[in-house]
Parts: structure tokens; C-alpha cells; sequence
């Protein structure tokens, strides 16, 4: 393999010398590499080599510990995507860093500079555009909520994001690991159009034709070192395998499972069997065969092997071992004998926050026990056993697996399904992600399971990788079977074929809808506000038909003159809340509001004093907005810091008013009570500040920012959001709500009073969470906070109106928030969607 020659063209991205460890590892040593203007230079490497290491660097997400990045003549000086992306480089990573709470439109616009999208109000359009090259394939809604993509059409977006940057740098990592071939020739059509206007982009993929085909120089890393770079014309494909392991390496598959075997009796009998995309699939499989699902992307193959492990609802007979069995959820198939692998192992494949060990024995940790108790000894032992089985490249057990590469979280997810021993393994894209040494490894763990009685279902998009593995293979058309292939029948050309000349249709029978418009329309964050309505409604109308009184201007200037303070409490508790924080001080501030305010806001005060004292204490609040963010920096959770302002400012309030006391200028309590007829000014201004936040939540960048923080940190901070400032001006936000709140109190009590306020902080998170907010953040509406913020107080008074003992105030205000809580994550299907 000869180096390879610079082409005639200028430096576009320059790696001077980077050096990068984590704990345990050395993950890149002193690399040095420059990728030119208008070539494609992949970057190829097993697992764990450093490729994903260098493209974080230099796109900013993670900073070397030596070194220099240098793109297009500007040097990187400090880790920021921000940076990276206006010195004109983009990235589609490995996992897309996609907010899911976020429209596809709003993911495309927050993730390109300003200057590369029209004004917020026109994004939709503009992000048609943009994804208009996939319509042939797959026409992506620029509305629809990116939770609800599948990965091909995660990746189609996170690609069109990278273009539409019109970057001079773009950096492809494992770009075509979940697209299909149309989708593919699309992406490469792509890549050379934008080589030949002068673009560099660097290619990373274990897909070594792909590197073949589309690059023009490739470099080899292997241990986090440069072991060469070379011209992709001068190179075979087992020239550049053996320099990637270091060894020469033969593509072998293991035996297939003898044609003439005598047949015994089927492991997997599926009958009848529909749902989402599919219907009707009739197919067996029997002990010792592995069973591979194949056909143009989109037409059913995904969903029936998400149906089969009990993902997405289906109708239809399934049997392992002759027993029927109930496919109503993922542990009932995985009781039955059946595990999935998941094409999709970020969403639902790894468990994130625990190590490599605990994700491996996470599904078998009973089989590790004795009378209850965890042997640690054991579990360790199968751990290390089923890691070096697989060959897991990583520090320790103990290390966190979101830290290692992606292909070796893939098989960390593959060691756990297999010590489960399931009857029926589930494998949809199995190799996605996984260097070619790896592959075989995998392909003869697969065949061994079989061998010892398992059979297997196998869903790949590589039909090389289905024409070597499987014994057969059932190719699908328009959601059924069209053709089984056998025997010497099971290759390339013959699923390719059968794919694209199959005249199916689909037959009649319970074919299920992608989603009902009527689930569509639950899963929508303003969705929980109108259901929260009808239940004041009709709360409203059963104490008005059982209390004449409760229908009268005195009983609603009350309730709404309660429900105005509220409101403002929960408004605030929204705007942390959406960023996925929790504050605890909400309620205490209010209070100290109300007892500073008892202090400087005097009867007989000049206009400019009662000015000055107005500002004193909205000033209070945004300091202690500041405080609670501030800690954040090092790391220390909302929870906790709000926690440690809820007791300071309880212990302040109590300090300054011991005892109920002081007075107000009389004309700011006037004000503060003042009505439009029966109707509170206060609930009015409640009213008009929900609307203006959900405009600005909704239809603003700021507002796309604040729910992106909420909906995915990481992804936010790697597309170039200013995650730190964002989250300030939460805080600065909330406080000034809870100004607007406090100074509403001071209307309701109308003295100093340390011991009110503080019930506000719960009441506040309840009626958030009552119209829709989410605890993990990204999801809510400032609408459904003031819904949630009826309701209580509607509840409230329908209680005392209907002579129902108070306590049932907090037993009905519970009980709505468990079920409300509850139906609000079985309609959205939960945090996150594959």
C-alpha cells in the first residue's frame, strides 16, 4: 500500500499532533492528518480505534488534551461546536444529535447558523426543502416530533442539518449504517456534488465497498494511532481490512445448517400474523436455521421484527415450541423465549447511566441470586466471560458504556440477549456499527446459538451479510411475504430481484395505521391543557347543579383571584421544568417577596420609592434565579440547589417577619384586587402572559432552545446551543414570574406573613405536571400550567361548595396527578421512541 499523494487543492481541516485519554484508555496518540478541499477521506478502524474520538474533537463536542485543530485556516482554540460550525464545519455523528422533543423542522433550524435559515416563522417550509431530496423514498413531515422517526429517517434529517450548513468541512461518521441502498445512492450523490464545489468531507464507516467506492484517500487508524494513509485507487478491500486489525483477516461465514437436514419440529411458527406496515405473514422456523427478513427499506420488515418482540401492538398467532404466546409488551416475548437485539441501541439497547457489567446482566440478574440476594461475585464472572466472548473493548466492567465506542455498546447489548439462551433470537440490523473483526465474531455467535436449538430472525439492510448468514430468507413487498428464498437461491441478486419485480398488494385484513390522528393529536403538548379543561368543566357544572351559590360574580372573583397567583407560580415552575429542572424555591421567594415587600413598598411612600422598591425586589428574584443556576456549572443538580434556597429563604422570611406584621401602600393593594366586574385584572394578565410564553415557546428560537436543553443536554450542547445561557435565562425568566406572583400575594394577604407562600412550590410543580409537563424536561406548555393551575383551584372550591371534607381536596388533587401523569406517558408512548 503506497501513502498517498496530497491532491492539488488547499488544507481544509488539520490535525497537528491530538492526543486524547480517558480513564483506563489511550484513546488517540499524537495524530496528524490533513484533509484537503474537494476530496472525500474516509477514516476507517475497528471499533474502539479513535475514529468517533477525532471527529468529537474537531467538531468542538470534546476538547483534545494536546494538539491543534485547524478548519479551513481557522484554529480551534477551545472545545465548542459553535465555534467549529461558524468556522464552517459540520457533522453528522454516529448517533444523530437530534433533540426528540423537537419538531424535524425545529431540529433542522436550531442545528445550522442563523445566517443558513429564514426566520423562525417560515422554518417549515424551508425544512421541506431541505428534506425534499428523500421524498422519492421517505417523505419526512418537517412537524412531526423526532422521537417518533425511525433511524433511517433520523439519519436523512441529521444529514440534510450537516448540508444544509453549506459547510467547507463535513465529517460523516457511520453515515449509512441505518439507510437503505436508495437512500444510500441518494447520500453519495450527495457527498460528490458537494467534494466537487471545493466541500472536504471525511468519511468514517466499517462499510469497507462503501469506503472503496466514494472515497478518494483513506486513512487507517488502529489503537488510537495513525497507521497510514493511503490512495483508495491503489488499495483492495483486504488490503485495507489487514491494516485495520492488524492481522490478514479472511471473510468466512460460518457453515449454514445442511439442506438435507431432516426436519424437526418448528421453534417459531408465526400464523396470520399483522399490525403497523404489515399484514398477513405466515412463516416457520425450526431449530438449527437462521431466518433473514429482506426487501426495499419501508416495507414492513422493521416493524414485523418490532412486532415479533412485542414492541408495537400486533394481531395473529405466534407459538414457540408449539405454545401461543402473548406479544403484549417486550417482557412478555422476552418470558416467552424471545430476545431482541435493537437496530436503535441508544434509545433501546443500552441502559446509559450504569456500567458494562450491569448492561450485560441486566435482564439475568435473577439467574445470579440466591434467595434474593445479588452474588457479586457470580454476575461479575458471567459479565467478564460474556465480554471477552464478544471481544468488548473497554477499560473495566465498571465502566460507564455510554463511554465506549459505539460498536462495542452493540455488543454489550449482544452478550446480554445471549445469556438470557432465548429459543428465538430477534436481530434486527446486528451488525450495524460493528468493525469487520467484530462481524464474524458476531455471525458465529449467531450460528452457534442456533446450532445448540435457538433459530433466529435476522432484519439487515446488507444483503451480502443475509446471502452468507442465513438458510433462508423471506423477501417482503408492500408489508407481506412476496418470496421465500432457499438453499442455493439465497443471494444477492435473487433478494434484489425478488424485491423490486414482487406484485404484491396489500391483503385485506387488520393492517394498523402508522397512528391514529386521534393519538396524534394526544401526543401534542397542548393536548393536555383541553383535556384538563373539560375535567374543570365538567367539575364546574356538577358543583354549579348541587350548590346554586357556586354560580355566582363573588364565587368566581375568588376562585379566579386564588387561581391568578397560582397560575403565575406554575408559569414559572414551567420554565424550569421544560429545561428538565425542578425549582424547589418557587413558593419560599414568593413569601419573601411578600415580606420585603412589607418593608419598602410603605403606605405614604413617594411614587419614586415604591419604584425603587419594586425593582429591589424584582431584582431579588432574578439573583436568586442566578444562585439557582449558578451551581449548575459544577455539576450539582437543580434539585438539590433549589432545595438549599427553599430553606435559606424560608429561614430569611422567618428572620425578617418573626410574627405577621407591617403594611402596604394602599394604593398598590387596590390595584393588586382590582376587577372587570366579577373578573380579576390578575387572572386576565395570567391569561395573556400564558399565551405570550406559549407564542414565544413555540415560535421563537429561544423557545426551540429552552425545550432542546430539556429534550437531550448533550445533543443541544453538540449542535452549537449555548446550553449554559439558555438555562440562565430560564432562571432570570422563572424569577421574573415569580416577581408577577409574589407582588399577586401581596394583593391576597395584604401584610407580611413568613409562613404563607410556601405550598406554592408543590402546587406549582402539580398543576405543571396536570397540563402536560414533562419531569425529564422538553415536553409542556405554559397553557397547561394554567389549565393544571384552574384545576387545583377548582377542586378547591368545588369541595368546599359540594361540603366535602377538606382532606378530599388532596386525595382528588393526587389521584388526578397519577392518572393524569400516567395516561400522559402511556399516550406518548413514554421518554423516548424508537
Amino acid at each position: 500500500m503506497s501513502e498517498g499523494s496530497a491532491p492539488a487543492f488547499g488544507a481544509a481541516l488539520t490535525f497537528q499532533g491530538i492526543s486524547k485519554a480517558f480513564p483506563g484508555v489511550q484513546a488517540l496518540s499524537d495524530i496528524s492528518l490533513v484533509v484537503f478541499r474537494g476530496e472525500v477521506h474516509a477514516i476507517v478502524g475497528e471499533n474502539g480505534a479513535g475514529k468517533s474520538t477525532l471527529m468529537g474533537i474537531a467538531s468542538g463536542a470534546q476538547a483534545a488534551d494536546s494538539g491543534v485543530v485547524i478548519i479551513d485556516g481557522h484554529v480551534l482554540s477551545h472545545a465548542s461546536p459553535n465555534v467549529a460550525r461558524n468556522f464552517g464545519l459540520a457533522i453528522v455523528r454516529q448517533e444523530p444529535a437530534l433533540m426528540p422533543d423537537l419538531s424535524v423542522a425545529e431540529n433542522l433550524a436550531v442545528g445550522v447558523s442563523k445566517d443558513q435559515r429564514p426566520g423562525w416563522p417560515k422554518i417549515s417550509r424551508w425544512s421541506k426543502d431541505r428534506l425534499a431530496v428523500w421524498a422519492k423514498n421517505r417523505a419526512i413531515d418537517p412537524r412531526t416530533p423526532a422521537r417518533e422517526l425511525d433511524p433511517a429517517a433520523r439519519f436523512m434529517v441529521e444529514i440534510s442539518k450537516a448540508i444544509s450548513q453549506n459547510p467547507r468541512v463535513l465529517l460523516l461518521d457511520e453515515p449509512t449504517e441505518s439507510l437503505g441502498l436508495e437512500e444510500i445512492e441518494i447520500l453519495f450523490a450527495r457527498v460528490r456534488a458537494l467534494a466537487d464545489t471545493g466541500t472536504a468531507v471525511v468519511y468514517i464507516s466499517h462499510r469497507i465497498p462503501d469506503v472503496l467506492r466514494i472515497s478518494d484517500r483513506v486513512s487507517v487508524l488502529r489503537d488510537g494511532v495513525l497507521r497510514g494513509t493511503h490512495q483508495t485507487a491503489d488499495v483492495s478491500e483486504d488490503q485495507i481490512v489487514e491494516a485495520i486489525v492488524g492481522t490478514p483477516l479472511e471473510m468466512v461465514f460460518p457453515p449454514k445448517r445442511a439442506t438435507d437436514a431432516q426436519p424437526v419440529d418448528p421453534v417459531l411458527q408465526v400464523t396470520e400474523f399483522s399490525g403497523d406496515h404489515f399484514g398477513s405473514i405466515d412463516f416457520v422456523a425450526h431449530a438449527g436455521e437462521i431466518i433473514g427478513i429482506s426487501g426495499v427499506e419501508g416495507n414492513g420488515q422493521r416493524e414485523t421484527i418490532r412486532a415479533l418482540a412485542g414492541l408495537i401492538q400486533s394481531k395473529g398467532v405466534v407459538a414457540v415450541d408449539g405454545k401461543a404466546v402473548r406479544l403484549s409488551s417486550a417482557m412478555s416475548a422476552e418470558s416467552a423465549g424471545l430476545a431482541y437485539l435493537p437496530a436503535d441501541r441508544k434509545n433501546e439497547g443500552i441502559l446509559p447511566t450504569l456500567s458494562v457489567r450491569e448492561n450485560i446482566s441486566a435482564t439475568t440478574i435473577g439467574e445470579v441470586s440466591r434467595l434474593g440476594f445479588l452474588s457479586s461475585r457470580r454476575e461479575y464472572e458471567r459479565a467478564s466471560e460474556s465480554a471477552a466472548a464478544l471481544d468488548v473493548k473497554t477499560p473495566s466492567l465498571e465502566t460507564t458504556i455510554e463511554s465506549l465506542s459505539g460498536g462495542n455498546q452493540q455488543k454489550v447489548v449482544f452478550a446480554r440477549a445471549l445469556l438470557s439462551t432465548p429459543r428465538v433470537i430477534l436481530a434486527h440490523e446486528p451488525t450495524q456499527g460493528v468493525d469487520v473483526g467484530a462481524r464474524l465474531g458476531i455471525y458465529r455467535l449467531l450460528r452457534n446459538a442456533v446450532n445448540d436449538g435457538a433459530t433466529a430472525v435476522v432484519v439487515s439492510s446488507d444483503a451480502a451479510e443475509l446471502e452468507g448468514l442465513c438458510d433462508r430468507v423471506l423477501v417482503m413487498s408492500r408489508g407481506t411475504i412476496a418470496r421465500e428464498l432457499t438453499g442455493d437461491m439465497v443471494t444477492e441478486h435473487a433478494m434484489t430481484q425478488a424485491a423490486l419485480t414482487a406484485n404484491t398488494a396489500h391483503k385485506s385484513g387488520p393492517i394498523a395505521t402508522q397512528s391514529s390522528w386521534l393519538r396524534r393529536v394526544l401526543r401534542g403538548d397542548l393536548a393536555p391543557a383541553a383535556l384538563v379543561a373539560c375535567a374543570i368543566a365538567l367539575l364546574g357544572l356538577y358543583t354549579a347543579l348541587h350548590n346554586d351559590r357556586y354560580a355566582s360574580a363573588g364565587s368566581f372573583n375568588s376562585m379566579l383571584t386564588l387561581f391568578a397567583v397560582l397560575a403565575f407560580a406554575a408559569m414559572a415552575q414551567q420554565m424550569i421544568m421544560i429545561t428538565g429542572g425542578i425549582d424547589l424555591s418557587v413558593g419560599p421567594l414568593m413569601t419573601f417577596v411578600l415580606v420585603v415587600g412589607s418593608f419598602v413598598l410603605l403606605p405614604d411612600s413617594s411614587p419614586l420609592i415604591l419604584l425603587l422598591g419594586f425593582l429591589l425586589l424584582l431584582g431579588i428574584c432574578c439573583l436568586v434565579g442566578f444562585l439557582n443556576w449558578f451551581p449548575s456549572l459544577f455539576g450539582i443538580p437543580s434539585f438539590l440547589v433549589t432545595l438549599v434556597t427553599f430553606t435559606a429563604l424560608s429561614g430569611f422570611s422567618l428572620l425578617l417577619r418573626p410574627t405577621y406584621g407591617g403594611a402596604f401602600a394602599p394604593g398598590i393593594l387596590t390595584f393588586l384586587r382590582s376587577s372587570i366586574g366579577w373578573l380579576p385584572w390578575a387572572a386576565v394578565a395570567a391569561v395573556v402572559c400564558a399565551l405570550g410564553l406559549e407564542i414565544v415557546l413555540r415560535r421563537t428560537p429561544w423557545g426551540a432552545q429552552l425545550r432542546a436543553i430539556g429534550s437531550g443536554e448533550k445533543a443541544a450542547h453538540d449542535v452549537g446551543i449555548r446550553v449554559r445561557w439558555i438555562r440562565l435565562s430560564a432562571h432570570l425568566a422563572a424569577g421574573a414570574l415569580v416577581f408577577i406572583a409574589g407582588m399577586l400575594l401581596i394583593g391576597q394577604i395584604g401584610s407580611g406573613d413568613a409562613t404563607v407562600g410556601s405550598t406554592y412550590t408543590l402546587a406549582g410543580i402539580t398543576a405543571a405536571i396536570l397540563g402536560g409537563a414533562s419531569i425529564f424536561g422538553g415536553r409542556g406548555a405554559f397553557i397547561g400550567a394554567l389549565a393544571g393551575a384552574l384545576l387545583i383551584q377548582q377542586i378547591n372550591t368545588s369541595t368546599i361548595f359540594l361540603g366535602i371534607e377538606i382532606a378530599w381536596q388532596y386525595f382528588l388533587l393526587g389521584g388526578l396527578t397519577l392518572i393524569a401523569a400516567g395516561f400522559y406517558s402511556k399516550v406518548r408512548g413514554g421518554r423516548n421512541h424508537g
